[in-house]
């Protein structure tokens, strides 16, 4: 498994035909023990990524709405939010690693 350092180190991937460039950012709240990763994935900024420690008891079922809104919270509260007046607008972004409130997908970082 790669370790956290690994994770957040600055990525230049091809994505849909573009390339990107981003450094992905680590969520200073942690959850349970910590001990597994999450790779979040703002659904309109991907690839980018934020890098969540959540308990090494969670699994798919346990990642639930309550658990990803509270993670949400802590992004908005590390990061701001975007201004309301530009959300939806494609030419502000990046917003990242602030979040939009669209929608993410994640995944184990295994």
């Amino acid at each position: 498994m790669p370790t956290v350092a690994e994770l957040l180190e600055p990525q230049r991937i091809k994505h849909w035909g573009e390339v990107c460039e981003f450094t992905p950012v680590l969520l200073g709240k942690v959850y349970g023990d910590g001990q597994q990763l999450l790779k979040l994935f703002p659904i309109n900024e991907r690839p980018r990524y934020w890098i969540v420690r959540i308990d090494s008891s969670c699994d798919r079922d346990q990642l639930c709405e309550d658990l990803l809104d509270d993670i949400y919270e802590a992004i908005d509260e590390q990061f701001g939010t975007p201004p309301e007046e530009d959300l939806g607008i494609g030419d502000e972004r990046p917003y990242f690693p602030s979040y939009d409130g669209e929608g993410t997908s994640w995944h184990f970082v295994r």
